[in-house]
């Protein structure tokens, strides 16, 4: 699931920070009431959304959880695990990046499917990869027959050198 889709609902902010509901409203104005009832709905439509879109076997885990950032954090430690593990992943992948080329036999589109896997998973784990660095990694992990477009691609980049290989 993406976040995307809650930002779009204006819903994210409640994912990622929650809702506590108050012990009790008295003293509160109306205009504080309707406040707190706004974000217990917008709470349990974020919650719902996540529930809706998870898989069967998955749905289990979070269908006890009473908040959005519950649910949320319970998938997130699920599939990415803890600050370490995710660093150890995080660092794994970056190796993976460092060496990967494309083969001799390998078709440009085969390539690309492999390589954005591998930029999609470390975006996933929290690396912040611009698309400067994705395009120079893609011209130079690219065999020594495409020199030439890679050339070209150079050439009409306001004349400056994307990448020194």
């Amino acid at each position: 699931m993406d976040k995307t889709i809650f930002k779009s609902l204006g819903l994210w902010e409640l994912v990622v920070e929650g809702f506590s509901e108050p012990n009790t409203t008295e003293g509160m104005t109306e205009n504080q009431k309707r406040k707190i009832d706004e974000k217990r709905r917008k709470d349990a439509s974020a919650l719902s959304l996540i529930q809706r879109n998870v898989t069967g076997p998955i749905f289990p885990r979070i269908m006890r959880v009473e908040s959005a950032k519950e649910a949320w954090e319970t998938l997130r430690n699920e599939f990415q695990g803890d600050n370490k593990v995710r660093a150890t992943k995080l660092q794994s992948l970056r190796k993976d990046l460092e060496n990967m080329k494309m083969k001799e036999d390998e078709s440009l589109k085969d390539y690309s499917s492999r390589f954005l896997e591998l930029i999609n998973q470390m975006k996933t784990h929290g690396e912040d990869i611009s698309d400067l660095r994705i395009v120079e990694k893609t011209l130079i992990s690219l065999p020594e027959k495409f020199d030439p477009i890679v050339a070209v691609i150079e050439e009409t980049k306001d004349s400056q050198p994307v990448f020194k290989k």
